[in-house]
């Protein structure tokens, strides 16, 4: 069956595209190949997934030292009472531009396991981001397996369809003959022309189908709309094998099992938070004003008394000096006493949360279990019928070719061959679908596995 429809489908393609330029070919390999480099959800896939490493970094920092710079530049009026210059005149206020600069540097030290915590959490976060890329990879490819399916199957019914129509006029035209020499009656040429004009809107049909599936399998995998190709179905069972040993899991049971991991790390956090603290800090900093010293002048042209020597006017260094730099540095204890119960709502909020996902994984392993076994049956079943229905399908096979010798020499009549054309067609379509249904069931049994569907 498969070379034969092969060469018929090469055929009236060939014509159809009226053009010498050779037909591409591409097998579910091929497709999937196609949508692994050009895809543009796998791209949208591989950039969600390099966002979610960033959060790697973000808890890994939660251990790591803060370094800040600040600067500041401003307009001050600062009191100087009690402030005695060396001259008998006191200043009171002064205005002028402050500016001022700090480097700090703070060290967690200890924080009642926050920061193993805060690692535990980058490095789950790390996997977690993996494993959904795969898993959405996967799921990505069963949409694109799922598709080239429909797209095959209404490949497959437009070949069906026109070797229909071929039959349907060359039986009419015979019919038609054998009617005006009276050697049929009126009621065997009505038949055969409401089954002629039937195959015609048949094959309108599954060419639009066609070619509706092929461009949404086209915009799926990331070529061109219209690009056209012939799809070929490899039967021999080799591409999506099930190993015998399998050493893999679910990748929804991974990462559900690594949230509940993430769970618990960010409970334990919560339950850090009712604890003190300890930080290493320092930092060098200092503070320039320059001064306005023009309302000062007047208060220091003054008479001298005898002895005393004449003051010079204030300058900006005599109030501030921006070569002296200043530091401190110490250990800093830092104790949440009381936050309105924000603290004990986190640390509830998070146990339930790991509870849930435990409660959850549970669910899902068993669900695991009982799709897995599902989907064997299924595949067992469906092996069952793909080799009923090739019995069947060789078996119309045989007796189509028998009536088409027949009906050319008269001894059965046009409507006994119609019916007999008839059930080869079911019998090739439900072959292909089971084939077909048997492709996806594997596909979705290596998801169910753990297994890669491309590319593991």
């Amino acid at each position: 069956m498969a070379s034969f429809l092969f060469s018929v489908t090469l055929l009236m393609f060939a014509v159809s595209a009226q053009t010498n330029d050779t037909i591409k070919k591409y097998s579910l390999q091929d497709i999937l190949s196609i949508a692994n480099k050009q895809g543009s959800r796998i791209r949208i896939i591989q950039t969600r997934a390099d966002a979610d490493l960033q959060q790697v970094e973000i808890y890994k920092a939660e251990a790591y030292p803060n370094i800040d710079f600040s600067t500041s530049v401003g307009y001050a009026n600062q009191s100087l009472l009690g402030r005695p210059f060396e001259s008998s005149t006191f200043i009171d206020r002064i205005d002028g531009f402050l500016f001022s600069w700090s480097f700090s540097l703070q060290q967690p030290i200890f924080k009642f396991g926050q920061i193993f915590n805060s690692f535990k959490l980058a490095s789950l976060s790390k996997k977690i981001a993996q494993n959904s890329s795969d898993l959405q990879r996967d799921n990505y490819f069963l949409e694109v397996i799922n598709q080239f399916v429909q797209a095959y199957t209404g490949q497959f019914d437009y070949i069906i369809a026109t070797q229909s129509l071929n039959r349907s006029e060359r039986i009419y035209q015979r019919t038609l003959l054998d009617y005006e020499t009276g050697r049929v009656s009126n009621r065997e040429l009505l038949r055969t022309q409401a089954s002629l004009e039937g195959d015609r809107a048949l094959l309108l049909s599954s060419s639009g189908n066609r070619t509706l599936s092929i461009k949404k399998l086209n915009v799926l995998i990331g070529l061109d709309d219209t690009a056209d190709y012939l799809l070929v179905l490899d039967t021999s069972g080799s591409f999506l094998q099930i190993p015998s040993q399998i050493d893999k899991e679910n990748l929804q049971i991974v990462l559900k099992r690594l949230e509940a991991d993430f769970n618990t790390y960010l409970r334990k956090n919560a339950w850090s938070s009712f604890f003190p603290s300890l930080n290493l800090f320092g930092s060098i900093f200092n503070e320039f004003m320059a001064v306005d010293t023009s309302g000062l002048t007047e208060m220091f042209i003054l008479e001298p008394q005898e002895g005393e020597a004449i003051p010079e006017i204030p300058v900006s260094t005599d109030f501030f000096n921006p070569d002296l730099i200043n530091y401190s540095i110490g250990i800093e204890l830092s104790w949440n006493i009381f936050d309105g119960k924000r603290s004990f709502a986190r640390y509830r909020q998070a146990k339930q949360q790991e509870k849930a996902t435990f409660l959850e994984l549970e669910q899902l392993e068993r669900e695991n279990r009982n799709e897995i076994q599902e989907i064997k049956n299924q595949i067992s079943v469906a092996d069952n019928s793909i080799e009923a229905y090739r019995l069947q399908f060789e078996a119309s096979q045989k007796a189509l070719r028998q009536a088409d010798i027949d009906f050319q020499d008269g001894f059965i009549d046009a409507i006994s061959y119609l019916e007999i054309e008839q059930e080869y067609r079911n019998a090739a379509l439900n072959l292909d679908n089971q084939r077909l249904r048997r492709l996806l069931l594997q596909a979705q049994l290596r998801v169910a596995l753990g297994l890669r569907i491309f590319g593991d």
